[in-house]
């Protein structure tokens, strides 16, 4: 009975959607699907691509009117919301300009088009069959339409079960890397240990025994290269479905807790990839998540794991037994503390050289363990049980509200050019679980100067590489940290490089562009100044990008300025084209 409310439920909120259209003319491209992991975030609509360009007409869905505009610097540019009979509301995002219906309206009510005007309440008709506006890349780029359909309440709602339809030419890839089965009791075991086993091959039957959790790193391809989440994960043990992510309407009270579906350290993007979380993490209170518990292996059991994309599907089965032949060559050796999913941030033996696996989960709270010499770290340690109590770690002081975590420091290699390695790395156990106001600072030896130069780093698991948190003498040298993860101290002595003059054409025009970067800390936007004949002059950016653009009435000599976060200058002079 409850199912068949819940059908009829659904099928009321999608109701009537056969007269939608794609608001981009021609076969849609998609780029990013409904509630994909966004950092903190969820994304709440589709992306369509728009072939890196600007410009092109976009058209409501249905018949409606427009009752909200907004133009904004940042977030979603300039966008419009148009509310249609049935009370769904479809919002369209990054525009590059409004169509001249809405133009003319706004000039009636005297809008300064000039600037970014925020929110206008507007009560205009439109049809389906007219232009509203232009795609673009405004408030985040690179060029593409963000598109929402919300329900009366505005909520959400995935737009392809709200009645958009793919089409023929559409196609996809379900792509599974690894499938991480983590032991959640005491005596339980994987592979035969007592740490999680990061499986790759799915043809063996592996050992596991007592409670388990999963967790699934994958993907949709995309001919064009862009890579989207899976819109249905399904988990069946022994043919009953126990566990799963279906997502078809998401209110907004939901927006900032994706940790609690995605693993937040290794979902991301550089290249894309997600992991879906079903463990004693997952919150079974997140509409479209379902989670009974975690799977108990007192027996021969097969999983079923069901991944839908758009339009195609795959199964993988799993089989684990107690007595299954413990696999050696198929796992995770080199890990942040217990094996994860890749071997890059850490490489920390998860069986120590100096300890074996019985000492470290006897570690004692607040007990920190030396390493020997030839040890990969330097020291291993427990949190307090006590929540919010100081504790000191070699030249760390860590203070978290949840507590006896595993951590160690450990010395990394010389990073890349133009930054210098000052302290070792803090490595949390199981990165990428949300963490409760956990803050870390460093003291720094004496004498250390440029302190200005110096950052916290964490690392990017998906990029491989260090990117920058934050100044290190911000908040008094201390950091906070909203999920657990990896982090250092390092300091940035690479001036940022200022580019040739060269064009682009945006949908205003073509303009000339100069290329800023910096790979260290990144650029401070807001401290880049531009000169002309001597003379401070207007500077506009393009931030995504990384692009000073240029003032079409040019007159040289001109001077760009640019600072990077760590204080580093750069300045370069032009006497022509």
């Amino acid at each position: 009975m409850r199912a068949l409310l819940i059908g009829l439920f659904l099928i009321h909120l999608f109701l009537p959607a056969d007269d939608l259209q794609w608001p981009l003319k021609g076969e849609p491209r998609l780029s990013a699907s409904f509630t994909e992991y966004r950092g903190s975030r969820f994304h709440m609509g589709l992306d369509l691509s728009t072939g890196g360009v600007e410009g092109l007409n976009v058209f409501p869905v249905q018949d409606g009117t427009i009752f909200k505009v907004r133009s904004t610097e940042l977030g979603y540019g300039n966008s419009i919301y148009i509310r249609h009979a049935n009370g769904h509301i479809s919002v369209y995002a990054h525009l590059a300009q409004f169509g001249e219906k809405i133009l003319s309206r706004l000039r009636a009510m005297k809008v300064n088009l000039n600037t970014y005007f925020g929110t206008k309440e507007l009560n205009l008709p439109v049809s389906k069959d007219d232009c509203i506006a232009f795609s673009g890349e405004s408030g985040s780029g690179p060029a593409h339409l963000h598109f929402e359909i919300r329900d009366k309440d505005n909520r959400p709602l995935s737009p392809v079960d709200a009645g958009l339809k793919l089409g023929k030419n559409y196609q996809e890839t379900l792509v599974v890397k690894a499938i991480r089965i983590s032991p959640l009791t005491a005596g339980g075991t994987v592979n035969g240990g007592k740490f999680p086993y990061v499986c790759t091959d799915f043809s063996r039957p592996i050992q596991a025994s007592g409670k388990i959790g999963l967790e699934i790193m994958g993907y949709v391809q995309l001919p064009n290269g862009n890579r989207m989440g899976f819109t249905e994960v399904a988990i069946l043990v022994n043919g009953k479905e126990r566990e799963g992510w279906h997502p078809q309407v998401l209110s907004y009270s939901y927006y900032r807790q994706s940790h609690k579906v995605y693993n937040r350290f290794y979902s991301g993007f550089g290249p894309t990839q997600y992991v879906y979380r079903f463990n004693h993490l997952s919150d079974p209170g997140i509409p479209g998540f379902r989670f009974s518990g975690p799977v108990v292996v007192d027996q021969a059991v097969q999983l079923d794991i069901q991944l839908k994309g758009m339009k195609s599907e795959r199964l993988i089965q799993l089989n684990l037994k107690q007595d299954a032949v413990r696999n050696t060559t198929n796992s995770s050796h080199f890990v942040n503390i217990v094996p994860d999913f890749d071997m890059s941030h850490g490489r920390v033996r998860y069986k120590l050289h100096s300890t074996g696996q019985t000492q470290i989960r006897a570690l004692k709270p607040a007990m920190i363990l030396p390493m020997s010499k030839d040890a990969p770290v330097n020291l291993l340690g427990r949190l307090p049980e006590q929540a919010n109590q100081p504790f000191q770690f070699g030249k760390w002081n860590i203070t978290s509200s949840k507590p006896a975590k595993l951590v160690a420091c450990k010395q990394i290699q010389t990073p890349r050019k133009g930054l210098q390695k000052l302290s070792t790395a803090l490595i949390f156990e199981n990165c990428g679980q949300p963490a409760a106001r956990l803050s870390v600072s460093w003291s720094p030896p004496e004498g250390t100067k440029n302190m200005h130069q110096l950052g916290f780093y964490t690392w990017s698991a998906n990029r491989k590489k260090w990117s920058f948190n934050q100044p290190y003498r911000q908040n008094r040298g201390q950091i906070k940290l909203s999920f657990f993860t990896v982090c250092t101290v390092l300091r940035d002595t690479g001036q940022p490089t200022i580019g040739k003059i060269s064009s682009h054409s945006y949908f205003t025009g073509r303009k000339r562009v100069v290329r800023i970067r910096d790979k260290q800390s990144g650029i401070d936007w807001d401290r880049a100044s531009f000169f002309m004949k001597g003379k401070h002059a207007p500077l506009e950016k393009d931030r995504d990008r990384g692009w000073i653009i240029l003032p079409d009435n040019l007159h040289f000599p001109i001077r760009i300025d640019v600072v990077d976060k760590a204080g580093n200058r750069a300045s370069k002079v032009f006497k022509s084209l």
